[in-house]
């Protein structure tokens, strides 16, 4: 709220078309030194959460401050980078022109950070923007935001048409800004990218928060999936509660374990075990689920 120091805070933030409630109320806090996670499928809500937060566009309900000022205000942008999923820029001109023309937008940014990203990402500012290919427009648009140093960043799918190299490359830098104090809002489609940099993640669907938690909250919202192998007969596991029977042979089993498992190994008696693997749901599985909870309503079905 106003006078709230810290990066980003909303108060039933919200934004309608018409009909169509693009973001439902929205109460978020992010901190400094966090990155958090903002996922959901294509039309969830996310590059409006951060549009709204850009004060790119009006909200219909709520507010948000970034730092203590309304979003969208000159106070708000000091600090303040966004790198977005797709960007427009001066085909005649060069790439480290466009550098040098966005800082002078920005107010300034460090020159000497400016070079040390322009080796890390390989990028060639000699060249003309026009030639760039989609990976290349894409490091130019996170040099630009990183050079300048922001207290806060706002990400929106910001690994488009990067490769592997370069995606681990991005992930580093987003680690340091973290570890300078900086706050990071991510809006991530890749899932390694989520899992290796963020301390806590937002799950949105229809405009709708679903789930907030860290990386390990989230992986055990979902079943592990547990395989054991016995030396001999295998018990009856069929009474203990929060395991599904997947499948079942002679000497193995095959369970979904929600929560603890702590009753399904009390269960064994004296069973011999000959080996157990346990295998828990990658953050995009969690994320999967979610999807297919809102297909699975979309027909009909529970």
């Amino acid at each position: 709220m106003s006078g709230d120091p810290r990066p980003i805070v909303t108060d039933g933030l919200a934004k309608r078309y018409g009909r169509v409630q693009a973001l439902a109320p929205l109460d978020l806090v992010v901190d400094d030194g966090s990155v958090v996670g903002y996922l959901g499928p294509n039309g969830a809500g996310k590059s409006t959460t951060i549009n709204l937060l850009m004060g790119y566009i009006n909200p219909t309900g709520g507010a948000a401050w970034l730092r203590g000022h309304p979003a969208g205000s000159r106070e708000a942008r000091r600090g303040l980078s966004y790198i977005p999923p797709h960007s427009a820029y001066w085909p005649q001109l060069t790439g480290g022109e466009t550098l040098h023309f966005l800082a002078r937008l920005a107010g300034g940014d460090d020159p000497a950070e400016r070079r040390r990203l322009t080796a890390a990402f390989e990028f060639d500012p000699g060249k003309k923007v026009g030639a760039y290919s989609t990976g290349n427009l894409q490091k130019l648009a996170i040099i630009a935001a990183l050079a300048t140093r922001p207290r806060l960043l706002l990400c929106d799918e910001p690994s488009t048409g990067l490769d592997p190299v370069m995606g681990a490359v991005f992930r580093e830098e987003v680690k340091r800004l973290r570890g300078e104090g900086a706050a990071v809002l991510l809006s991530s489609h890749t899932m390694e990218e989520v899992e290796a940099v963020c301390d806590r993640v937002l799950i949105i669907n229809h405009g709708v928060i679903v789930d907030d938690g860290t990386i390990a909250d989230l992986k055990h919202l979902r079943a592990a999936r547990v395989t054991i192998r016995f030396a001999g007969p295998r018990p009856d596991l069929a009474a203990v509660a929060g395991v599904t029977l997947v499948d079942a042979a002679e000497d193995r089993v095959v369970l979904d374990v929600a929560g603890s498992q702590s009753g399904l190994f009390a269960a064994f008696g004296a069973a011999a075990i000959e080996s157990v693997e346990t295998k828990t749901p990658s953050l995009e599985e969690v994320f999967l689920s979610y999807y297919d909870d809102r297909v699975d309503a979309a027909n009909g079905r529970t």
